[in-house]
């Protein structure tokens, strides 16, 4: 349950959590840190509270009515995965990256 979870946050929450970045017409993150400090801070909060309403519905929504064993099972799960996932899949992109960037002949 819980890999489903993560694999869930990861395909859809980025995409509601960009909206109003896109509205503003801001599509990296160098974007973001070219407007300041004070825009980094509230984007980053932004993004956090977005990151808590998207999740904490769903793991309460799959674990509402279950045991407790089974509730902190689902928790668990969702943190571990995402404790192990998300740092792969950024392994995966600077691997892919400095693929890029060696075929590129950039040093």
């Amino acid at each position: 349950m819980g890999l489903f979870l993560v694999v869930l946050t990861i395909l859809i929450q980025p995409y509601i959590q960009s909206i109003p970045f896109f509205i503003m017409g801001i599509t990296t993150s160098s974007e973001i840190i070219e407007r300041g400090l004070i825009f980094v801070i509230f984007a980053s909060i932004y993004i956090g509270i977005v990151s808590g309403f998207f999740q904490e519905p769903l793991k309460y929504l799959l674990s509402r009515g279950k045991e407790v064993e089974v509730a902190l099972f689902i928790g668990l799960g969702f943190g571990l995965e995402e404790a192990v996932l998300l740092p792969l899949l950024q392994y995966g992109q600077i691997i892919a990256l400095g693929i890029e960037a060696v075929r590129r002949g950039i040093n």
